[in-house]
C-alpha cells in the first residue's frame, strides 16, 4: 500500500512499494491530510489507459 500525506500543496510519500508494468487493480493508496484541508472536497485524479478519471477520496 501507497501513504502519501498532503500539508498544504505538498504530497510526502510516507509508505511506497514497488509495481510493475501491467499491474491492474492491486494498488491501493492511503491519504492523509494537514489540517489545511479541512472542509476541503479532495479528489484524486487518475490516469489510465484511456485517459484521465477522478475519485473521490474518502475520509
Amino acid at each position: 500500500m501507497f501513504e502519501l500525506y498532503a500539508k498544504k500543496n505538498q504530497l510526502e510519500s510516507l509508505r511506497l512499494e514497488p509495481v510493475t508494468s501491467g499491474s491492474l487493480n492491486v494498488c491501493r493508496v492511503k491519504f492523509e491530510f494537514s489540517d489545511d484541508w479541512k472542509g476541503l472536497t479532495k479528489t484524486a485524479l487518475r490516469y489510465k489507459f484511456d485517459g484521465y478519471f477522478k475519485i473521490q477520496v474518502m475520509e
